[in-house]
């Protein structure tokens, strides 16, 4: 099966969702050899230089899967216009299991969500609506 897991390099990639996601990647596939592991973000701008500081931890054995799209244009496809930007994006490219840090707005893959703040739930008005 191939896994992806989001990245949405919080912190300049050295925030606690990055470590975390890096870690649970790094160990996920170092323990499992029978599936494939993605890492998947996306951002537009200063592509290059964020897809340079995704390189897998020590012990990693993963890909990445990095579209350039802003953040703007996400929001705008999956939470405005209700399209599934981001599982077409996976499913054609056969993924079979998406860990994400925020629901998506459609899911037909099958999807594990992490949420690691509730303060979007607590105070909804000091949030965006794009979690």
């Amino acid at each position: 099966m191939r896994i992806v897991l989001e990245e949405p390099l919080h912190g300049g990639g050295q925030g606690g969702v990055t470590v975390y996601a890096r870690n649970l990647i790094r160990e996920m596939s170092r323990l499992d050899l029978g599936n494939e592991y993605f890492l998947f973000s996306f951002f537009y701008r200063e592509h290059a230089e964020r897809v340079a500081r995704m390189k897998p931890p020590l012990g990693a054995r993963y890909q990445l899967m990095i579209p350039r799209w802003s953040e703007a244009a996400v929001r705008l496809a999956e939470w405005r216009l209700g399209l599934p930007l981001i599982e077409s994006y996976l499913l054609a490219r056969r993924v079979g299991l998406l860990h994400a840090h925020r629901v998506p707005a459609r899911h037909w893959l099958k999807t594990v969500v992490t949420v690691h703040d509730l303060f979007p739930v607590v105070h909804p008005e000091w949030t965006s609506r794009f979690l």
